[in-house]
């Protein structure tokens, strides 16, 4: 009988010191954390990030959490939220997490880039890069994805969107590469009633918003609003007036 009260014990010794180690795990892991509050880095001077936060800010409020933007540099944000310091990023292209691998893309698009182009006296039938072959064009410096596809091609690169639309505007440049957006906002506060925009993009792909690691469990709880906004129109509904509010500015 007494070996016998010895293996219960030990059995329930044993049984309790698993409980207090599963405790122990769920309160003191990092997963498991309530987030209250996340910090979010966003391209500094990006226009288009905007739209983005303000999807992103209806859509952590269902899940009760605030965020906060922090501005930076582009590179030097992808840097910062590689190693952690801050949460992640708002948004940016696919394919970010293979250069940077502690950041975890949310697979629901947020916003949508769009390379457009702006001209003067040159409205032209836009049919991919090669429609702006026979103009001298002019582009943001930097724009990795502009510069490409102008490769070969008579550009003059600027550091500003409003250089471009005033080289635009006084006709030193024939047209201007932009993204739809930023060209719409800066236009907006200039005086140059003469510039137009021209249909289709030339370029358009989906952005992201991307989560350090060490939210991994947070991934699929945004992603579920976000698809849910999605398919409601939200997240179309926002970037769409944004633009009509930018278009509507005299």
């Amino acid at each position: 009988m007494l070996k016998n009260k010895y293996i219960s014990f030990g059995y329930n010794r044993n049984v309790s010191a698993s409980i207090i180690i599963a405790i122990f795990m769920i309160v003191f892991s990092p997963i498991s954390l309530s987030v209250e509050l996340l910090q979010l880095s966003k391209i500094e001077g990006s226009v288009l990030t905007k739209i983005s936060e303000q999807v992103l800010v209806e859509a952590y409020q269902k899940l009760d959490i605030k965020i906060e933007f922090v501005s930076f540099p582009a590179k030097r944000g992808l840097m910062i939220s590689n190693e952690g310091s801050v949460d992640g990023e708002v948004h940016r292209i696919k394919k970010v997490d293979y250069k940077y691998p502690n950041l975890i893309r949310v697979p629901t698009a947020i916003n949508l880039a769009e390379v457009v182009v702006f001209t003067v006296d040159n409205p032209f039938k836009i049919e991919g890069w090669h429609s702006l072959k026979p103009y001298k064009i002019g582009v943001m410096r930097g724009i990795v994805v502009v510069e490409q596809g102008t490769k070969e091609m008579d550009v003059e690169a600027f550091n500003s969107y409003d250089q471009v639309l005033m080289m635009l505007n006084f006709k030193r440049i024939d047209v201007g590469v932009l993204t739809r957006v930023g060209g719409l906002y800066y236009l907006s506060s200039l005086e140059f009633k003469d510039i137009k925009m021209l249909e289709p993009p030339i370029l358009q792909h989906g952005l992201y918003h991307y989560l350090h690691v060490k939210h991994d469990a947070l991934v699929p709880k945004i992603n579920g609003v976000l698809t849910k906004m999605q398919a409601s129109g939200r997240i179309k509904e926002i970037r769409e007036l944004y633009i009509q509010r930018l278009q509507a500015r005299p």
